[in-house]
């Protein structure tokens, strides 16, 4: 009987503990629900007011404090996505054929540029052999601004002309050579705003281009003018009269001119260039390359060569066989 009383006393109290602990669960969970819906309408409701701190600002400012539903918040982030691409930029893709050309010409200008610096600069500046008050400097120097040098003649301006024997003497001594590369590197240093015109002569003018017109010194016209040069083969005699007439009937006039020979020409030419360059005078600067002939006619050649350059305001200078 006692066994029986002990075990009715301790199912009683289990079912007791299992009431209570039942109980003790829902009020749990009640008061948690409650909490949670009082929480939330605070959080719609609440505002905070507070002294401005940081921000540097000056009184009280509110800020509230809204709940919004995961619909909306989904809502509102898919209208801002639309409003930022409807106003993104409308960049056009670039055209390929541009682009490819512009890397071609990029490519070839700098292969240009250190094939040149590879030729020796001396070049341009050469033996001075004789000289006076009136010839150049020695060397060609760095131009400053707005300007050309050939052979070592510095010229002021920004139209130049050049007036290059390509006559068949030209090919002895290397002498084409050499002038091809003073040409490149004297149009190649020019500054993209100015503009130039080559005329060759030998029986007569021959514009390198095959018109007498100002190319403005771009990167494709500097391109376009340094194959054509690579491609001068001397020929015939030396007439450069023709020259004179086609460089000096040009407009606008140059600012300065070249004139490159290195041999014998007619005692005629300097009277006649004179009487074609009208006033302002162009200043014309005269280089004697190499040795012409036997001394007599070197000594004919320099003085109407000195002439023209007088004349005209320009410089005359004589060139060595070798750098």
């Amino acid at each position: 009987m006692e066994e029986q009383a002990v075990v009715e006393v301790v199912e009683d109290r289990g079912a007791r503990l299992w009431l209570w602990a039942r109980r003790a669960t829902v009020a749990g969970l009640a008061a948690s629900v409650l909490v949670h819906l009082f929480a939330g309408v605070l959080a719609a409701l609440w505002t905070v007011r507070y002294s401005s701190g940081d921000s540097g600002g000056s009184g009280s400012q509110v800020v509230d404090f809204a709940v919004m539903t995961e619909a909306e918040l989904a809502e509102l982030s898919n209208s801002q996505v639309q409003v930022s691409a409807s106003h993104a930029p409308d960049v056009s893709a670039p055209n390929l054929s541009d682009l490819e050309l512009e890397s071609e010409s990029s490519g070839e200008i700098d292969a240009l540029t250190r094939e040149l610096v590879e030729v020796d600069l001396s070049a341009g500046g050469g033996d001075v052999m004789s000289g006076g008050s009136s010839d150049a400097s020695p060397g060609g120097g760095g131009l400053s601004g707005d300007g050309a040098s050939f052979f070592g003649l510095e010229a002021q301006g920004s139209r130049f002309a050049y007036i290059v024997d390509v006559s068949s003497s030209m090919r002895a001594e290397g002498r084409m050579d050499r002038t091809k590369q003073e040409l490149v590197r004297s149009i190649t240093a020019l500054a993209e705003t100015s503009e130039v015109v080559i005329v060759l002569y030998s029986n007569g003018p021959i514009p390198l281009t095959g018109q007498v017109n100002w190319d403005k010194m771009e990167q494709r016209n500097k391109l376009r003018l340094r194959r054509l040069i690579t491609e001068i083969e001397p020929s015939g005699s030396t007439y450069p009269l023709g020259a004179f007439e086609q460089v000096l009937k040009i407009t606008p006039s140059p600012d300065a001119i070249y004139f490159m020979t290195d041999g014998e020409f007619d005692a005629g030419v300097p009277a006649a260039v004179r009487s074609l360059n009208g006033r302002p005078r162009v200043p014309i600067h005269c280089i004697m390359f190499g040795d012409i002939g036997n001394a007599q006619a070197r000594a004919e050649v320099e003085d109407m060569l000195r002439r023209i350059s007088r004349e005209s305001g320009g410089r005359f200078k004589h060139v060595g066989e070798r750098p």
